[in-house]
């Protein structure tokens, strides 16, 4: 089989054919799509993408490309952590997902990095207390600090006027309700 196969649809370019699903680079509109599509005539199955470390971490990132040069320069916007969770063992394999974000001021490196949240068995989510100042959304925004569901009757708050916590309403009713201690905070650990 070449390399490159042309798929039936013209807007598709087969760049891996495997047993139970294909790998396909879109070609048409901006041509900045794969695809990895489990074949229809196959047992089914998770379609897998798998990444494999001898360390301890992988990492996903966010990279805003600086020139337009066959190898560009880059600048990691964000990225997710995928490792070990620290709150295990190290002979444990329990992993944990962390997420960082690069502060918009001053230098693009790792001192940039901030922790933002972690997921993991242990503590479940965790969200950091010491992110860095918003940039100042666009005049016709405000400041997000509720989630309501689509018909109004669920409603979860985040509350800061006198003590930091989370308040679920139903119907305009306090239902439940949360403190948020900053102090016990995780820290990153990078």
């Amino acid at each position: 089989m070449d390399r490159f196969v042309r798929d039936t649809e013209p807007e598709r370019v087969c760049v891996a054919d495997q047993p139970g699903a294909a790998l396909y680079a879109v070609v048409s509109g901006n041509g900045n799509e794969l695809n990895y599509d489990e074949k229809p005539d196959c047992p089914p199955d998770a379609v897998k993408f798998r990444f494999g470390t001898y360390g301890e971490a992988i990492t996903i990132s966010l990279d805003r490309l600086l020139d337009k040069t066959l190898c560009p320069k880059r600048r990691e916007m964000a990225f997710i952590k995928i490792g070990h969770d620290d709150n295990y063992p190290k002979d444990v394999d329990v992993v944990c997902f962390e997420f960082f974000i690069t502060t918009p001021e001053g230098e693009y490196n790792d001192a940039a990095q901030k922790f933002v949240a972690r997921l993991g068995l242990a503590k479940g989510l965790e969200i950091a207390g010491d992110l860095p100042s918003p940039v100042p959304p666009p005049p016709s925004m405000q400041a997000l600090n509720k989630i309501v569901s689509l018909d109004g009757r669920v409603e979860l708050n985040v509350q800061n006027a006198d003590a930091l916590g989370l308040v679920l309403y139903f119907d305009g009713a306090a239902i439940w309700a949360a403190p948020i201690d900053p102090a016990r905070m995780p820290r990153p650990t990078r």
